[in-house]
């Protein structure tokens, strides 16, 4: 397809494609969706969604209320910069397998995230690079058994570089926590 001068409407003009199952979205390596109105009367048939640039949790938020029929969600640049309102009411929604690369993401807003758009998950997988944060075993532990019953898998990908010894010390110190069932 052609470039597209105005990638958010045109995403809108997706929506009301009434047969539209599967979408994958790809733009400019750097580019970042804006948001978009809340839907209210306009609903998408779409169940498999692939986002492939980035995207902040409260845009995402917005594109998620036009996809009431959304089963799998995939985010491959997942940002955390920018507004993160904790006013998110949660959408319904029957997402069931959730695939996001984090790119400078808290495990704060994670969560959020996890507790308002995927209550029904079953499968999460994420992939990080370099932040300890998520490798931390017991507040995934309390997540998952606080707010994800339907889960059966959860696949973490982190990818860091060692400089120091100690610093490989303490990772694979982190890592080792997962070892353990819930």
């Amino acid at each position: 397809m052609d470039m597209v001068d105005h990638p958010n409407d045109f995403y809108l003009q997706i929506f009301r494609l009434p047969v539209l199952k599967y979408c994958k979205l790809s733009f400019g390596k750097n580019y970042q969706l804006e948001s978009i109105p809340m839907a209210t009367n306009q609903y998408s048939s779409i169940e498999h969604l692939i986002i492939r640039c980035s995207i902040q949790l409260n845009v995402l938020y917005r594109f998620l209320s036009y996809d009431p029929q959304l089963c799998r969600l995939s985010c491959q640049s997942f940002v955390g910069y920018g507004d993160a309102s904790t006013d998110i009411i949660i959408l319904p929604n029957n997402v069931t397998h959730v695939s996001l690369d984090l790119y400078h993401i808290d495990f704060d807003l994670l969560e959020l995230l996890i507790k308002y758009f995927c209550h029904k998950i079953q499968v999460l997988h994420i992939s990080d690079n370099a932040s300890s944060e998520h490798l931390n075993a017991q507040r995934w532990r309390q997540l998952i058994l606080n707010h994800l019953p339907y889960l059966r898998i959860f696949d973490i990908q982190f990818v860091y570089s060692i400089v120091f010894i100690n610093a490989q010390l303490i990772y694979d110190s982190l890592v080792n926590q997962f070892n353990s069932q819930f």
